[in-house]
């Protein structure tokens, strides 16, 4: 229902553009990102002003500013006010009919449109297509739904919707458990117990899960099984001639050289990466393959050219609107600051921002939610 545009500090609702500053920005942002808890000025204090040292009459000014911005679409969005407590954002869903929505032919384009907004990895398109889709006359398929939600970081609701199977959710419980478990091999053993019963995973989640054991099996140390999986995955992407995923392994072989101290290896699909970017403009791919360059730039000695690729990496991964691959990415830089670089304040940057991270998507209650939903099924 509401997107946001860092690159102008705008939202769009409904259709609407409007221009906010950069702190109401961050304040509507904050409040949109957990609109299912209140919160006191202390703690919004503390969430978009950091170490500055305002008063608690800035965040009412800025709430009052906002809602004033917000005025011609507070039937979609708003923030109301917690009596004795703060604020909390409410977002209600506009339901009009569309003559279009029988409209098969409609439907069918709108959905390959999105799998391509999807393939570049645009997630503010893939956002738009949804947040207008009344407008636009389209009906928002629940597997679409589920998608959005997963790349939008509300991952709660990833666990809980009751919209489709447990089975066409699973892939992305257990994406959501390894991007945030540092153990790769706990995260191994939840893995292959799932991929034991794969036949009963939609087809399409049981390849992209065979993807997926090449990172954590050589995050877990085991590069023999990494190798093995990691031809597999050659041969399958050589049938199917996706750039995307191609992309996707050049990532998988440069962490596999390092693990392995082949370090010529790594500049080569770093190499290869690059060319194929040049010519496909793959905006998740790209920010992690700018990660990549700059972890071996500052592998190299060259940190501070490499701590700046690290950021521009994360800035475009931020603007594809993907969460779950800027968690990822925040989390590899991590293990390959811990393993291969000794870099105290590169470490405690990247910490804290896994720490914010952790507080904004509640990593340890998604544990606990995703080892229930899994519980007595495997």
């Amino acid at each position: 229902m509401i997107r946001f545009n860092l690159n102008d500090f705008s939202v769009s609702v409904d259709g609407k553009t409007i221009t906010l500053l950069p702190k109401e920005f961050s304040l509507l942002q904050f409040l949109c990102e957990n609109k299912k808890h209140s919160f006191p000025r202390a703690q919004l204090l503390d969430a978009v002003w950091g170490l500055e040292n305002p008063g608690e009459r800035t965040v009412d000014d800025h709430v009052y500013r906002i809602r004033r911005k917000l005025k011609e679409v507070s039937h979609i969005v708003q923030i109301d006010t917690v009596r004795g407590l703060g604020y909390k954002l409410t977002l209600q869903e506009s339901r009009r009919e569309s003559p279009f929505l029988q409209d098969r032919e409609l439907n069918a384009k709108y959905s390959e449109l999105f799998n391509k907004y999807w393939l570049y990895g645009h997630g503010a398109a893939m956002g738009l297509l949804a947040e207008n889709r009344d407008v636009l006359g389209i009906r928002l398929d629940p597997q679409h739904a589920l998608y959005l939600s997963f790349m939008a970081g509300d991952f709660h609701t990833v666990i809980n919707t009751a919209e489709v199977s447990f089975f066409e959710k699973v892939f992305y419980l257990l994406h959501i458990y390894r991007i945030i478990q540092f153990d790769a091999a706990k995260t191994l053993q939840v893995v292959e117990k799932v991929m034991a019963q794969g036949y009963r995973l939609p087809q399409h989640h049981r390849e992209e899960l065979e993807f997926n054991l090449i990172s954590i099996n050589t995050e877990a140390g085991k590069i023999g099984e990494a190798e093995q999986k990691l031809r597999a995955a050659e041969r399958a992407v050589a049938l199917c001639k996706d750039d995307g995923y191609s992309l996707f392994l050049h990532i998988d072989k440069i962490m596999l050289s390092f693990v392995k101290g082949d370090m010529p290896s790594v500049e080569r699909h770093l190499g290869d990466a690059e060319k194929l970017l040049a010519t496909n403009p793959y905006l998740r791919e790209s920010g992690m393959i700018k990660i990549a360059k700059g972890l071996w730039l500052i592998y190299l000695g060259r940190r501070t050219e490499g701590g700046l690729a690290v950021s521009e990496g994360l800035a475009v991964l931020k603007q594809s609107q993907f969460v779950p691959h800027y968690i990822f990415a925040v989390h590899i830089i991590l293990l390959f600051l811990d393993r291969y670089v000794d870099d105290a304040a590169a470490q405690q940057k990247y910490t804290d921002l896994w720490v914010y991270l952790d507080r904004t998507y509640d990593f340890s209650q998604l544990t606990g939610e995703i080892y229930d939903a899994l519980d007595g099924r495997f």
